[in-house]
């Protein structure tokens, strides 16, 4: 077989057929965690100048299948290199498949990329860059659904504190308006005692005083709400700052949640995936002519395509 030249010999260039080695094979990787399950054909291409390398096919260049054009003849101006005597024994070509299967099996796994948290694979043909940007969609998407159920968390808490401060505010306007009815009551008490004593001018009458008792105590119950105010706002002030704490803390998580996501900063990691052993066909190890040019120097290149157009 003739490799097709893929570009013309450029003038003055002579076109030289070098000996090569082609190694074909298709290849099965499946792997349950990753949920891995395809094949995939494979080209090992090695050029030789001068002796067959002891190991052929680390030596060789792994190329698209698709490369694999035929001239149907040789061509009339080339020159042919010369051949290591191992490309003539039939029995060679046997040993080089069974090299072939183990440096696939041990050389040629398929990397995938994984993340530990969240769980999550790289699709077989997905590069770095796709996998971090998908796994960042992925950890956005999780984000929004914590920051819903830490908003419904804090929700309760926040209602409850919000009935406590509405009943506290309730006790502090029942206790204002309770004082100022005392406060007035007792004003009236201790005015229509003096005035009474004035008028009677007995002020020491037994009259006068169970009505200055009664003003003392009318005193002392207005000076009881008034204390009773005290007590109510400052229940009141316990329950503003309860709440003030505890949109402290929830401020604190929710910011932890919101903090951004950056591709480049995500923990991954490298997971290789062997070809299985038991599906690994290596359907042809073959001789294979080469077309280079060589020009007046020594110079020399390939003609034939090793990359994808």
């Amino acid at each position: 077989r003739i490799f097709t030249a893929a570009t013309i010999v450029p003038t003055g260039s002579r076109l030289v057929y070098r000996p090569g080695l082609i190694g074909l094979a298709k290849l099965r990787y499946a792997d349950a965690k990753s949920k891995v399950d395809i094949w995939q054909d494979v080209a090992m291409l090695l050029t030789v100048t001068g002796s067959v390398p002891e190991s052929v096919w680390e030596a060789a260049t792994l190329i698209p299948p698709g490369n694999l054009d035929y001239d149907a003849e040789p061509d009339s101006q080339a020159v042919y290199a010369e051949v290591d005597s191992l490309f003539t024994k039939s029995k060679q070509y046997p040993s080089w498949e069974k090299e072939l299967k183990t440096y696939l099996y041990q050389e040629r796994p398929l990397n995938l990329w994984f993340s530990a948290d969240p769980k999550l694979y790289s699709d077989p043909d997905e590069k770095e860059a796709a996998f971090r940007a998908r796994l960042k969609q992925l950890m956005r998407e999780e984000r929004d659904l914590q920051i819903e159920k830490l908003r419904s968390k804090y929700a309760s808490r926040f209602d409850t504190i919000k009935n406590r401060i509405r009943t506290a505010e309730d006790r502090v306007a029942r206790e204002e308006a309770q004082y100022s009815d005392k406060k007035l009551s007792t004003f009236l008490s201790i005015g229509t005692t003096i005035f009474g004593a004035i008028m009677g001018r007995k002020v020491a009458s037994a009259t006068n005083v169970r009505k200055a008792s009664s003003a003392a105590r009318s005193v002392g119950r207005a000076a009881k709400e008034h204390d009773d105010i005290g007590r109510a706002k400052e229940a009141l002030e316990i329950q503003h700052q309860k709440y003030a704490e505890l949109e402290e803390e929830f401020q604190q998580e929710l910011d932890q949640l919101e903090e951004p996501i950056r591709p480049e900063d995500l923990e991954i990691e490298a997971y290789p995936v062997r070809p299985r052993k038991s599906d690994l066909m290596v359907n042809e190890v073959s001789f294979v002519w080469l077309p280079w040019s060589v020009d007046p120097t020594g110079i020399s290149q390939p003609l034939y395509r090793l990359e994808e157009e």
